[in-house]
């Protein structure tokens, strides 16, 4: 897998992941639930969209990084800064 955006990298896994492991565990007649990791997947994004919506700053950040453009030290730590303490806010799903 290529590299990407840190905050999609668990999304993008499990995206990519889900149909060949959906094809895997099918072929061993497996039953596993996923319901409550998409739950936390679609609860995560709309956390994101919510903090890029309300601080055109952090939306700045993250367009940036979409772009493959680096992030100075400063705006790392703010960016990462930010997301965790608005997940945390909330309470991590």
């Amino acid at each position: 897998m290529g590299t990407g955006p840190f905050y999609l990298l668990g999304l993008a896994t499990r995206s990519h992941s889900a149909v060949s492991w959906n094809s895997l565990t099918s072929g061993f007649n497996l039953s596993l639930d996923f319901s409550d990791i998409d739950r936390r997947v679609k609860s995560q994004n709309e956390k994101l969209a919510r903090l890029r919506t309300e601080f055109p700053e952090i939306d700045r950040l993250i367009t940036k990084l979409e772009s493959n453009q680096a992030l100075s030290d400063e705006e790392n730590e703010k960016l990462a800064n930010e997301v965790q303490e608005s997940i945390t806010e909330t309470g991590a799903d």
